[in-house]
């Protein structure tokens, strides 16, 4: 392929579709909420916090060209944390999930403008990771969820952000930190 060719093959290629991409978050989302109420427990603050996200999905399938909806609503979220003496674990737990999509939304808006990949664009399998930071991935996922499924997607998210994602957070409980 010559220069010009691979030059406009990259102009013209797909950086992936806002609509699907909320549509994708929003199913996840709802589906690592109903995992973790399943599991009761400890795992209810999951549950709150991915249930939390869909009215943000919703909103912003309907608005997803409107770039500044998405920035307005994560600063309105972060004044509203700013109290923390006055929330409960669930108030928080609720804000935190809202502020997570609103900001996610956002960042993803404003990437496709630039012109760049959203994430998922390229789909993840299990092929493509390190087999250990993985099965760690998983294993600690689990403590979240009762559906491996679940567990593994979350690692495979996690671990495309940073390979050693799961390295850090066991160094981080080893000491004492969450």
């Amino acid at each position: 392929m010559n220069l010009k060719k691979h030059v406009l093959a990259i102009l013209n290629e797909e950086k992936g579709d806002i609509q699907d991409f909320l549509t994708t978050r929003k199913e996840g989302a709802a589906k690592i909420q109903k995992s973790a109420e399943e599991k009761g427990g400890a795992s209810q603050l999951t549950a709150t916090h991915f249930a939390a996200k869909a009215k943000p999905y919703e909103e912003a399938i309907d608005r997803s060209s409107d770039l500044t909806f998405a920035l307005e609503k994560t600063m309105e979220l972060l004044k509203s944390l700013s109290d923390l003496n006055s929330l409960s674990q669930n108030q928080w737990q609720a804000l935190t999930g809202q502020l997570e999509a609103y900001g996610e939304i956002y960042i993803a808006q404003r990437d496709l403008a630039q012109g760049k990949h959203l994430p998922g664009a390229t789909a993840q399998v299990p092929e493509n990771f390190d087999v250990k930071a993985l099965a760690q991935g998983i294993d600690m996922e689990m403590q979240q969820t009762s559906d491996r499924e679940v567990a593994q997607s979350m690692a495979m998210d996690r671990l495309a952000e940073d390979p050693e994602y799961y390295v850090k957070a066991a160094r981080r409980s080893a000491r004492g930190g969450q």
